[in-house]
């Protein structure tokens, strides 16, 4: 078994055993451990708004203090949260009817219903509100014309027939849709106390909550705070008190705090792993994430394929891996994960973007750089950890002694990282993407085809937006992945936003006092479900 294989079996056998491992830690002891506070890593998020963000740790927080109509579960399982039982489908496909759980609230006594979900899927088609995630909606009725500007939001195809039913109806049957509904841009929003559905999300303590956890205080560049919402409705309850969020962008002074005793659950930086990793309290976690560099294609010097061809045949994957990751990730070319269901097969796109020297420095002659003559400048953008600047320094010497040009990085907190991608201020950074359900259509709907709304690098090929198109309206898997997997094709082989170097897993450090943390396979900075955490 090659070595790249060896990993990727060891990181998904990993996931298994850990996941077993956190559901027999939970038991059957309910009433153990009830009570108590602690405190976890993060880093600043950019909002808390559910019908806006698309950071991961802006997920992770918004899920502490949310719950929508469904909960994803591994495997892509979907269990009812305030949702009674799952959706009744009409005939055609295009109708989908919802029971909503009677009796809920939110966390200030407003009745939570049927009317708030209406209201939580309009703010995300708002188009002041301007969701980044609005693009996963473009089958509801209305939703992309009132987005764009050139509807109403009453031609949104979302209602209420009475307060405790749901009914959506969508432009063509779409074989993932169900999945879509478990998603935050579903997520409720307060009908009564919101004036409108492009009114601001209010800030804490007034943060609307309908989760277990309810945030009290965000102090920017310090912590966020949240307490348990007792009047949470669903089950399970949560088991803690409080819940601090402790904000520290570096990995490596993460550890230092949980070394410190400071903080009981953090993310570890890979620059660490080596001095962690035959410790009980090291937790590694596979998941279907793909990093890699990010192009805005609008950028004069990006925009040229050849220079992003010479940029991707430039990086060593292997190498990196080694020398920057501590050997903790997959190398990889592909876009969409292979053990997704219906991605290309490994290594598909090797022979066009993989490491190869002499075809990089072609390429940068093609671009009319030989040698790296007259080439402009490149600056990267990286976040404020010690694994991203020891990244940011192998990727100077790679493109230096491979194209001869030198690369500028640009040192960036978390946030102001986040708004620059988000607003399209950058050549290039590094970033990825993790699946919000197992399917290939995750990996490609919305990000790659023309104007979408989280298509931030500009990507733009009607080829791609044909395959796509065919695949969002296909009910039949095969042929959908069969236009999904050439949407990838030709995405990754003409570097269209985006260039796969690794994919990642989480690696966390978690105290031996803490509880009932289960690694899932959705891409979270923590792992979620913070309702079954519990102090020993």
């Amino acid at each position: 078994m090659s070595l790249l294989k060896q990993w990727r079996y060891l990181l998904l056998t990993l996931f298994a055993v850990t996941a077993l491992v956190a559901v027999a830690a939970c038991g059957d002891d309910d009433d153990d451990g009830a009570g108590g506070e602690i405190t976890v890593h993060t880093t600043e998020p950019e909002s808390l708004d559910p019908h806006f963000s698309d950071f991961s740790v802006d997920i992770t927080i918004m899920q502490m203090m949310n719950r929508g109509l469904y909960d994803i579960l591994p495997g892509g399982v979907l269990r009812p949260a305030y949702a009674s039982e799952l959706p009744t489908v009409s005939d055609n496909g295009l109708i989908y009817t919802i029971p909503i759980k009677s009796g809920m609230t939110w966390a200030d006594g407003e009745t939570l219903d049927a009317n708030d979900f209406v209201f939580g899927i309009q703010r995300t088609c708002d188009p002041n509100n301007a969701g980044h995630y609005q693009y996963v909606l473009t089958n509801i009725g209305g939703c992309d014309d009132y987005y764009g500007g050139e509807g109403a939001l009453a031609d949104v195809t979302v209602s209420a027939p009475d307060n405790l039913t749901l009914e959506i109806v969508i432009g063509a049957p779409q074989a993932t849709f169900k999945s879509i509904l478990a998603l935050w841009m579903v997520y409720p929003a307060p009908d009564e106390s919101l004036a409108s559905v492009d009114a601001e999300w209010p800030a804490p303590p007034n943060t609307p909550c309908s989760g277990p956890f309810c945030v009290t205080e965000w102090e920017a560049g310090d912590h966020l705070t949240f307490v348990k919402n007792e009047s949470y409705g669903l089950e399970p309850k949560a088991k803690l008190d409080q819940i601090t969020l402790r904000i520290i962008d570096d990995f490596s002074t993460a550890l230092q705090a949980y070394e410190a005793g400071e903080v009981d659950m953090i993310r570890l930086g890979t620059v660490d792993l080596p001095q962690v990793r035959d410790r009980d309290d090291y937790v590694p976690q596979a998941l279907p994430i793909t990093i890699g560099i990010e192009y805005f294609l609008e950028d004069e010097v990006v925009s040229d394929l050849n220079v992003r061809l010479a940029l991707s045949r430039a990086i060593d994957r292997d190498l990196m891996n080694d020398v920057v990751f501590s050997s903790a990730h997959i190398p990889t070319t592909n876009w969409v994960p292979a053990e997704e269901p219906g991605a290309n097969a490994l290594d598909a796109f090797e022979a066009v973007i993989g490491f190869d020297e002499e075809g990089a420095k072609q390429a940068m002659t093609d671009a009319g750089y030989p040698g790296g003559e007259g080439f402009p400048g490149l600056t990267i953008l990286m976040r404020d950890d010690e694994t991203e600047k020891t990244f940011g320094a192998f990727l100077q010497a790679q493109f230096l002694s491979i194209l001869g040009i030198d690369l500028t990085v640009e040192i960036l907190d978390s946030q102001t990282r986040q708004e620059r991608f988000n607003s399209g201020d950058f050549q290039i950074l590094i970033g990825g993407w993790g699946h919000d359900y197992p399917d290939a259509e995750n990996w490609l709907v919305g990000l790659f085809e023309t104007g979408a709304s989280i298509n931030k690098q500009q990507c733009s090929d009607p080829a791609i937006d044909a395959a796509i198109a065919g695949a969002i309206v296909e009910t039949e898997d095969a042929p959908r992945w069969a236009l999904l997997q050439e949407a990838e094709k030709l995405a990754v082989e003409g570097l269209c936003g985006y260039a796969p170097l690794y994919h990642r897993g989480n690696h966390y450090m978690i105290s031996p006092d803490l509880g009932g943390v289960s690694p899932t396979l959705e891409d979270h900075f923590m792992p979620q479900f913070p309702e079954d955490w519990f102090l020993n």
